[in-house]
């Protein structure tokens, strides 16, 4: 009998309140594509309300990992639903790899069925991990910068305490859950109703890419 199809679908705490966003958008793309390319192969669908932190942090993720040899492949919606940095995303395919479980990703077009498609799905996750880090990078000098000269006055950006200047982890993290839901096509508006924030501070964590190294 040929083994099924695992579909993972993820969204954080705060994507949780966006009807058609989260769990069935994503499901509903993974099961088209699946229809389009692993057409007769029955599915599984797992779906998992937990931040990106790390794998010990979704439990469904981590019992399809420590079962794909059971599955002839796992669909994603994005890469971004499996990990956040490309060391994760490397022990993921390994993982998968060694268990001969396939994986796609319907947004970024990528099945690592072929060699050519394991090295661009690396490709892809490093070029866009190096560009967030090269931005928040970039940000944190000219805060840096800027604070050396006396020039930072008024209260602090959301998200961190006034003294000692520093990351509240909490907000971070919706500031985080902001920047995905407004990746995912939602208005600033729509955010600032699901989270409750004031709009003004959702425009300004959707812009800022410093949340994504803390």
């Amino acid at each position: 009998m040929t083994k099924p199809i695992a579909i993972y679908t993820r969204v954080s705490t705060s994507e949780q309140a966006i009807s058609g966003l989260g769990l069935e958008a994503q499901a509903s793309a993974c099961s088209s594509y699946a229809d389009l390319t692993l057409n007769g192969h029955r599915r599984q669908l797992f779906t998992e309300q937990a931040s990106a932190a790390s794998i010990r942090s979704r439990p469904v993720l981590a019992t399809i990992l420590d079962n794909a040899s059971s599955f002839s492949a796992l669909i994603v919606k994005r890469l971004d639903r499996l990990a956040r940095n490309t060391r994760e995303l490397l022990d993921i395919l390994a993982r998968l790899s060694l268990a001969g479980c396939r994986l796609h990703s319907v947004t970024e077009h990528l099945d690592t069925d072929s060699p050519a498609g394991k090295v661009m799905t690396t490709i892809i996750a490093a070029f866009a991990e190096y560009e967030r880090d090269l931005i928040a990078s970039r940000t944190r000098d000219a805060m840096a910068i800027a604070k050396s000269h006396g020039k930072h006055c008024g209260r602090p950006p959301f998200g961190f305490n006034a003294r000692p200047f520093g990351p509240v982890k909490a907000d971070c993290r919706l500031a985080l859950d902001c920047q995905a839901m407004h990746r995912r096509g939602l208005s600033s508006y729509q955010i600032a109703r699901v989270t409750g924030l004031p709009h003004s501070t959702v425009r300004y964590v959707i812009r800022n890419p410093i949340y994504g190294s803390l």
